[in-house]
């Protein structure tokens, strides 16, 4: 505990630092995020330096690694190999964000990247390769087998578009991924792991929510990376979760993409092509930002919260969030 406190001590004074200079961080970076009075509506451009305070996090964790050693080493990091695939994609994640907030490359050139890293280190390291799926409400497993590293790099594809998907209004994404970071916490993941996304969350939020500055692509998918490899490899190595929680908690943003997805192809249109259909755009046409905010993630959070508490199923909650999101959808449509 008292390496843990020196580590979060440390990430404190560096995200205050980072925050206090955000400014000329952006000019440095020259990234903005330019309203076009349809899908971005801010008034004027806004830096989308997220996703560097957050990789910076790592940075700042890497160097903890690799001059105080196995104090700062999690139980998930089982193998040198399993460390470096895990550097690796957060790294690349962020750099394939930055090629998108930067010169806004297509949807399927950007998955296709995501894709190719993700597959790439699965097959370098089995520890991040979902193998077999084991459930809470039967003792029957499903194994996987040659399918595994497929199965594996399609869910984080998707949680990762799913996410950023769900990057719409300020502080949306940014609480999301405190309220999984949470989840990981009250489970038993590292307090060191869950750090890096709670304590930059907490003073980027404080930024965002006043309209000051985005995640942007960099950040929403490093981060969403970042949750995906924290849940499987809790899910292999501390068998923290079964297959049907991990659904559970990352549902909500899943049930927006796969809506979108739908309706766009029933449409005719192409299931990546960008419009202002997504449940926040819905909900904030007849609601304000911190109304959306209270639908969107504190609702969802709240029947987390009673999940837990009072032990229910997980296809009952599973449901119930599937027919909170139809209501929120159909309401206010």
């Amino acid at each position: 505990m008292m390496y843990a406190n020196k580590f979060i001590l440390s990430l404190f004074l560096v995200n205050l630092l980072l925050l206090y200079f955000y400014r000329k961080i952006s000019k440095v970076l020259n990234i903005y995020d330019i309203p076009d009075k349809q899908r971005k509506i801010h008034k004027y451009k806004v830096p989308t330096i997220g996703g560097t305070i957050f990789v910076l996090n790592i940075f700042v964790y890497l160097l903890f690694l690799l001059f105080f050693g196995k104090n700062y080493y999690p139980l998930v990091f089982v193998s040198n190999k399993t460390i470096f695939v895990f550097f690796f994609l957060i790294f690349s994640a962020y750099f394939i964000g930055i090629l998108d907030d930067k010169y806004n490359i297509s949807a399927i050139k950007k998955l296709f990247l995501i894709f190719l890293i993700v597959y790439i280190s699965a097959l370098i390291d089995q520890r991040i390769v979902v193998n077999k799926l084991t459930f809470s409400f039967t003792k029957k497993e499903i194994f996987l087998e040659n399918f595994s590293v497929f199965f594996t790099t399609i869910c984080i594809l998707l949680f990762v578009n799913a996410f950023n998907m769900f990057d719409g209004i300020n502080g949306q994404a940014g609480l999301y991924a405190v309220c999984t970071s949470l989840i990981l916490l009250v489970y038993g993941s590292d307090l060191v792991l869950v750090t890096l996304v709670l304590i930059p969350m907490f003073f980027f939020l404080f930024f965002n929510i006043k309209g000051k500055i985005f995640l942007g692509d960099s950040g929403s998918i490093c981060i969403s990376m970042f949750i995906s490899l924290i849940f499987i490899l809790n899910y292999n190595i501390s068998n923290l979760f079964y297959a049907d929680q991990i659904f559970l908690f990352l549902l909500f943003p899943g049930l927006d993409m796969l809506r979108l997805f739908l309706e766009r192809v029933f449409s005719r249109k192409s299931p990546f092509q960008s419009d202002s259909n997504h449940i926040h755009h819905i909900l904030i046409k007849k609601n304000n930002k911190f109304s959306t905010l209270i639908l969107t993630i504190m609702v969802p959070a709240t029947l987390f919260i009673l999940y837990y508490i009072f032990s229910l199923k997980t296809y009952t909650t599973i449901a119930l969030i599937t027919l909170y999101y139809l209501f929120l959808y159909f309401k206010f449509k």
